[in-house]
């Protein structure tokens, strides 16, 4: 390794120094990135994540039962009719206040 020289505030540092802030940054990184991994929360965080995609496992497994069963079709087409609906409502009041500011 070489050794790092010290640079005044008027001179630039050198290439050698840059490159020794490059490896030293890269070895603060490394640790604190293992320190994350080993820590208390990042466990709570990989146990929350295993229980997240068990669940999304069960409700996978839930949407095949009712597709094979036609429900879910049908609570598709509810749901959809329904925000057709919504929509069209929330259009038509747009439309008309923007005729009544029209003609203010």
């Amino acid at each position: 390794m070489t050794a790092k020289r010290k640079t005044t505030k008027k001179e630039a540092p050198g290439y050698g120094d840059i490159a020794a802030e490059l490896k030293s940054l890269g070895s603060s990184l490394k640790e604190a990135f293992k320190a994350t991994l080993e820590s208390e929360q990042a466990k709570k965080v990989q146990r929350r994540a295993s229980d997240a995609f068990d669940s999304l496992t069960e409700a996978a497994g839930r949407l095949m039962e009712e597709a094979k069963s036609g429900k879910l079709e049908k609570d598709m087409r509810k749901g959809l009719y329904k925000s057709l609906q919504s929509l069209n409502k929330k259009l038509k009041g747009y439309s008309a206040s923007a005729r009544s500011k029209k003609s203010a």
